[in-house]
């Protein structure tokens, strides 16, 4: 099973290790970093072992919540910036998707980095 998470995450002193942290998450499966300290990634993980593999780069004070979204539905109050904003609407007029600001559904359809084996 394939499951779709959205990884929001804050990091406290000390440490403040984000490039472990960020290098975790994307080592879970495709991905798309979607605002400073949230991702989307898909992943045969579940969401606690996700929340594992993350959080063992994590310092104890830091703060993660892993969320599976099945519908892979993005909504709210400007919730992109707007160059990416505008990069996901120029995608999905590639692929034949009326742009959709502030309401992306079907992420997994977008560009994704990295790959499920």
């Amino acid at each position: 099973m394939t499951y779709k998470l959205f990884i929001a995450y804050d990091l406290d002193r000390p440490g403040q290790d984000y490039r472990a942290v960020q290098s975790a998450i994307k080592q879970l499966g495709p991905w798309m970093h979607l605002q400073g300290s949230l991702f989307y990634v898909e992943t045969w993980l579940n969401t606690q072992q996700a929340h594992d593999r993350i959080s063992s780069v994590m310092d104890a004070n830091d703060k993660l919540a892993v969320m599976h979204a099945p519908d892979n539905v993005v909504s709210g109050h400007n919730p992109l910036p707007m160059k990416t904003a505008n990069a996901l609407a120029d995608i999905a007029n590639l692929l034949g998707h009326p742009p959709v600001i502030n309401a992306f559904a079907g992420l997994s359809s977008l560009p994704m980095k990295g790959a499920l084996d």
